[in-house]
């Protein structure tokens, strides 16, 4: 620990909760994608739960223009 009153769980990123959720997942890549994405993104649980429930994954892999369903992604988070 290099600060004076840092904890033991400041140094992890994730939720309890996230972290549960991601472990369920079969697919290593997607679960690999969402943990990305919910770091990049500061996504909260119910974040990260709309957004894999629209499917953002499977979504992007199937599109041929990925920024695009990013960006959707994007403007849905801030309408919510």
């Amino acid at each position: 620990m290099s600060e004076k009153g840092q904890t033991l769980s400041d140094e992890f990123k994730l939720s309890w909760s996230h972290n549960i959720k991601l472990m369920r997942m079969e697919d290593n890549l997607e679960r690999k994608f969402y943990e990305t994405e919910i770091l990049k993104n500061n996504w909260s649980l119910r974040e990260f739960n709309r957004q894999y429930n629209s499917a953002l994954f499977t979504r992007l892999a199937l599109s041929k223009d990925k920024n695009e369903i990013l960006k959707l992604a994007e403007q849905e988070r801030t309408v919510c």
